[in-house]
């Protein structure tokens, strides 16, 4: 066998949707609370109001114009800040442009 055949490959990526259904206990809609926040509860109710889907901001691709350099930003919250100066060597570039076609982003709804 060749070196080349003996390099593992990844699998290709894609979005699992999953839902966890008869998750206990139930909580009632009146008893959540701020204490509640980054856990993982199970509801029952209606949806009543939604906003559209939307795309989120994961992370954003800055380029250099003057080396070329290229950088990915992480972006919490969907907001992006970019960077303060170019990263590239001898380089001291501090207008880096956004490349909005080499953006990471999630949709994204308000229930």
């Amino acid at each position: 066998h060749s070196d080349e055949s003996a390099e593992l490959q990844s699998p290709p990526t894609y979005p699992i949707a999953f839902r966890i259904v008869h998750y206990e206990p139930l909580t009632p809609m009146r008893s959540i609370k701020s204490n509640q926040i980054g856990k993982f509860i199970s509801l029952r109710g209606t949806v009543v109001r939604v906003s559209t889907t939307r795309p989120l901001l994961q992370k954003m691709k800055f380029l250099c114009p003057k080396c070329g350099y290229e950088c990915m930003v992480s972006c919490p919250d969907g907001k992006y800040n970019a960077p303060a100066s170019c990263g590239g060597q001898n380089c001291r570039s501090k207008a880096l442009l956004a490349d909005k076609s080499g953006a990471e982003t999630v949709d994204w709804q308000k229930l």
